[in-house]
């Protein structure tokens, strides 16, 4: 019988839980924030929509060959992008820098 409680209370709280609301992993409308420095992402990701570039942001070169998640940082903030060479995979990446 203790058994059989010790199992019903687990079964609720793991219910419990999964019903909690969870921080959004969707990236695509967050933005960006740099320390100040180059941001690199996917060439092919890349998309500009109402004065934001959109991609998977990251702020070291070799990250950007495996981050997944979408970001935004702000046209008006960044220099225009430019090619910052290619993924072991081949795929191209582009940089932007902050304008001074």
């Amino acid at each position: 019988m203790k058994k059989l409680t010790f199992l019903a209370v687990a079964a609720v709280s793991v219910a419990a839980c999964s019903s909690m609301p969870m921080a959004s992993t969707n990236g695509s409308t967050r933005t960006a924030m740099a320390s100040g420095g180059e941001q690199y992402c996917f060439k092919r990701n890349l998309v500009e929509n109402g004065g934001k570039l959109y991609c998977n942001w990251v702020s070291d070169r070799n990250d950007a060959c495996t981050a997944r998640t979408d970001s935004a940082v702000e046209v008006t903030r960044y220099s225009d992008p430019r090619p910052a060479g290619r993924c072991d995979t081949g795929e191209y990446l582009v940089k932007v820098a902050p304008k001074a």
